[in-house]
């Protein structure tokens, strides 16, 4: 059944470049994929990185929100959960169809039409109008990983993903923590609608450099995919039965009835509750609960994001060279660590910033291996390269359901039972994830 005009349109403007001739001279596939590679990695992680500076920002906004304009916890919680709603949903949809689609217009346009939500929003003053523009905001942020995933996938092979894929994951810790210092400063200066006019205005100028650096896959450029060129043992080629399967169905069979990837993406959705819950609520605790300014309390926060970004390398190094691609117990171990950090964040007394400092910067450490590797490589893994942005795109659904708990839950806790709740859900889902993951524990690669 062909698809309406304006869907079909829209398909065929997005649809990934046919591959063109391959190349022949092996000097010149040599330098062509190095070259390439090291520009997709760069091109993908600051790309994404920007996404961030059109959503992150919110979080130093939201205690100024709260004192401007009157807004109570669970108002400002919901207000963050339309968001995560929104793009948990749009990742899934966009996640089924991103394998076959360029990543190049996917992401550039996507990051466009947020950039737009963001200036509307800077310019709005009703709790309504900030609901509608952050809601539509989720949809267009999602354009960012599904391509993303596809990237690291056909760039990169199975032998390498763990450490590959975590250095692209530098892009979240990067334009989350850049983003939290650069709105903080702009909100202390300008007001907070600084904190959204600004980062859309630079998200406008990054729209151009996505557009500039990031092709599509290796054969785009004549080159042969990467498990050919690596000679990697595990190529992900199709088992008996999926032959004359389309690629629909196989996204059914190898991601939506996967029971793997089940588990995978309902650990992730544990995870997601402790990052988004100390990301978009630290600050305002910190104002709150520890008396500081908002440009410290915003910077302080910012060190989840950086410290996340050795422990997310370390976790992906570790899963390929010390547990041959296992990725569950990494996992496992660096949950009860992060477990164990949200307590020590939670008893340090107000007037330490240092000691505050450093349990922020623990909990980013361990919060971002297990993000990376079970939201992105586990889920690759266990489905396999040719549906790896559908992979991606379920376990994104999951994990926004757990940002939605933790925007949403966590305003409406601490509303009723003050903080200590709100630490209290974070920790719980922590060891919910630990459990979870025990079964996984020998498990590594394709599992459907």
């Amino acid at each position: 059944m062909p698809l309406p005009p304006p869907l079909s349109a829209l398909f065929s403007f997005f649809k990934e470049p046919p591959a063109a001739p391959l190349l022949t001279d092996p000097d010149e596939i040599q330098r062509t994929y190095r070259h390439w590679r090291l520009r997709m990695l760069y091109g993908s992680l600051v790309g994404y990185g920007l996404f961030y500076f059109c959503r992150k920002n919110i979080s130093v906004a939201l205690p100024l929100l709260a004192r401007e304009l009157g807004f109570s916890n669970a108002e400002l919680g919901v207000l963050g959960s339309l968001l995560y709603v929104s793009y948990g949903l749009s990742k899934a949809s966009i996640g089924l169809f991103a394998d076959r689609l360029d990543p190049r217009r996917l992401m550039a346009v996507g990051l466009t039409l947020s950039a737009i939500m963001n200036l509307g929003f800077g310019l709005s003053s009703s709790l309504f109008a900030f609901c509608a523009f952050w809601l539509v905001n989720g949809m267009f942020q999602a354009t960012g990983a599904p391509p993303c995933a596809k990237i690291c996938v056909r760039w990169f092979s199975v032998s390498e993903r763990g450490t590959m894929w975590g250095i692209w994951n530098i892009s979240h810790q990067a334009g989350g923590g850049i983003i939290l210092v650069l709105a903080g400063w702009l909100a202390a200066s300008f007001g907070w609608r600084a904190a959204f006019i600004g980062p859309a205005v630079i998200c406008l100028f990054g729209v151009l450099f996505i557009h500039n650096r990031l092709r599509d896959r290796p054969e785009e450029l004549g080159l042969a995919p990467i498990e050919q060129h690596r000679d990697d043992p595990e190529v992900d080629v199709l088992q008996q039965g999926e032959e004359e399967l389309s690629f629909f169905r196989l996204v059914v069979y190898r991601v939506l009835t996967n029971p793997f990837l089940l588990l995978l993406a309902t650990a992730s959705l544990c995870v997601y509750v402790v990052r988004y819950g100390t990301l978009d609520w630290s600050t305002k605790y910190l104002v709150e609960v520890k008396m500081m300014g908002v440009a410290q309390a915003g910077a302080l926060t910012s060190l989840i994001e950086f410290f996340g970004i050795p422990g997310m390398l370390l976790a992906g190094w570790i899963s390929d060279k010390l547990f041959a691609a296992r990725r569950a117990p990494v996992c496992i171990l660096s949950l009860l660590l992060l477990a164990g950090s949200i307590v020590l964040f939670y008893k340090v007394p107000a007037g330490h910033p240092w000691l505050d400092g450093a349990a922020l910067a623990a909990i980013g450490f361990f919060t971002y291996g297990p993000q990376m590797l079970l939201a992105g490589v586990a889920a690759a893994d266990t489905c396999g390269a040719q549906v790896a942005a559908a992979a991606v795109g379920i376990t994104g659904l999951f994990s926004y359901v757990g940002a939605i708990i933790s925007s949403a839950g966590t305003g409406a806790i601490v509303d009723r039972w003050g903080w200590s709740g709100g630490f209290a859900l974070w920790i719980v889902c922590a060891l919910i994830g630990v459990a979870l993951l025990l079964p996984l524990w020998n498990t590594r690669g394709r599992k459907r």
